[in-house]
């Protein structure tokens, strides 16, 4: 998973500079490109030579987050948060909320014809974790649930006046729990059974949950990596930007001694 999150990380820094569109396509081509990939390389696994080197890195394990097609569904992610971002500009509150009705309809019309597309293709392999026809279903279905979510909020179907937050604990620190749970394999390792596992997973909810709240109200964002990794990305944008702006100096002062010389 750290590998992957990795790889989009590095791999969309520079296409988010690039269209929506072109985006989409990129994400579709990936998809694509993971499945040949796929059956060029599944005949090297466990070899040690180019190729089975190269299927370790792409898909092993086959059942996790395999590079390639995740950075495809990322890529779509990008999409659809740079739309919402542009509609949340508008200032206009009746333009805004039609144009969020509409964008909304559109992306769930995408969605239903994504997921249609996984279940129908080869089916029903979409059943299969990682397989080509599961991340066309997961990617349809996350972008109907997605968007029948913000239409929800926007058009107030069903109103939820309550707040929860202990769900919000377990997104802002999503990351930090999903590291720190390591340290919990080693614990009770081949110690429980299905019943005692299911009980010690009901405990360690609890715990944890009460756990977040206190590091909620103590060190907040602090204890977030997600945002210590935003602060960092910050860091390393405003120090490139930095040198950019002090390789441009130079660039000017040589070609004005360049332009003077020339005068003189």
């Amino acid at each position: 998973i750290l590998q992957t999150i990795a790889f989009c990380i590095i791999m969309a820094w520079p296409l988010l500079k690039t269209s929506k569109s072109l985006r989409i396509i990129l994400a579709i081509v990936f998809f694509i490109v993971n499945q040949i990939l796929f059956i060029l390389l599944i005949p090297y696994k466990g070899q040690f030579n180019i190729g089975g080197v190269l299927y370790h890195i792409i898909f092993n394990p086959i059942d996790q987050y395999i590079i390639l097609s995740y950075f495809g569904v990322f890529l779509f992610g990008t999409v659809i948060g740079e739309t919402l971002y542009d509609i949340n500009l508008i200032k206009d509150q009746t333009e805004r909320n039609q144009k969020l009705k509409y964008k909304m309809l559109v992306f769930l019309l995408i969605g239903v014809i994504i997921m249609t597309f996984g279940i129908s293709y080869d089916f029903p392999m979409f059943f299969s974790y990682g397989s080509f026809p599961s991340i066309y279903y997961s990617l349809g279905l996350v972008i109907i649930v997605l968007s029948i979510l913000i239409l929800n909020e926007d058009l107030e179907i069903i109103i939820t006046k309550k707040r929860y937050p202990v769900l919000s604990y377990f997104s802002y620190y999503s990351f930090t729990v999903y590291l720190g749970h390591y340290p919990l394999y080693f614990l009770f390792y081949r110690q429980l059974n299905i019943p005692l596992c299911i009980i010690a997973e009901i405990i360690t909810g609890i715990l944890m949950t009460f756990f977040l709240s206190i590091i909620s109200k103590k060190v907040d964002k602090k204890a977030s990596i997600k945002y210590g990794v935003n602060v960092l990305a910050l860091l390393i944008f405003m120090k490139t930007e930095k040198r950019k702006k002090i390789k441009r100096k130079k660039k000017n002062l040589s070609n004005r001694k360049e332009k003077n010389l020339s005068i003189h």
